[in-house]
């Protein structure tokens, strides 16, 4: 099994010229939503505007912040919802954000 991974610009909605570029960013094949470091979250300004009930992998349930941001992948963008994460990469990806920018990641075996 391998790793799908995808260099991306994160960016915030209201202010898009204040971005973070963010490099092998792993695709997250389960999630619905992409998930952020709380550092790069406050660092960018994004805002979490509502909380929704998650369900975790393990069968547990969370209940987070969502948010939203712009994801650039190869020149083109697309809005996201995030969740903001005290532990974990530096960001994954969900992979509607993939197909809605039409871009290719990489795949490491």
């Amino acid at each position: 099994m391998g790793t799908i991974t995808v260099n991306i610009r994160v960016c915030r909605i209201d202010k898009p010229e204040v971005c973070a570029d963010i490099k092998d960013v792993v695709v997250d094949t389960g999630s619905t939503v992409s998930a952020s470091p709380q550092a790069l979250a406050k660092k960018l300004g994004i805002g979490f505007s509502e909380k929704r009930k998650f369900t975790l992998g393990d069968g547990t349930t969370t209940v987070k912040q969502v948010g939203h941001a712009l994801i650039e992948i190869d020149s083109k963008r697309t809005a996201d919802e995030v969740i903001a994460i005290a532990k974990g990469p530096p960001l994954a990806l969900r992979p509607w954000s993939i197909s809605a920018t039409r871009s290719t990641p990489r795949l490491g075996l």
